[in-house]
């Protein structure tokens, strides 16, 4: 059987992405600084654009084994970081 390469590579670092927004949204819109975490804004613009961009233009037929472990430890990643901010 084989695994759907780009559909894992889609929504592992499609989910970084919006975990990377909410790192820096919720603070922000609970009363804290909107300067916090610019850096997770940052990179959650960065991966949400080019996960959209990947999605659609279908860039990203075939992607490497590399680049989909790469979303599988983005996507674990993330999903710790998302109990730890809601926590």
């Amino acid at each position: 059987m084989e695994l759907p390469e780009r559909e894992i590579f889609l929504a592992g670092f499609g989910w970084s992405g919006f975990v990377s927004l909410l790192i820096w949204a919720i603070p922000a819109l609970t009363g804290g600084p909107i300067d916090a975490n610019l850096f997770d804004l940052l990179f959650g613009i960065i991966i949400l654009g080019f996960v959209s961009h990947a999605a659609y233009t279908g860039t990203r037929q075939n992607p490497s084994t590399i680049a989909v472990a790469f979303a599988i430890f983005a996507g674990v990643f993330a999903t710790m970081q998302f109990f730890v901010v809601i926590a």
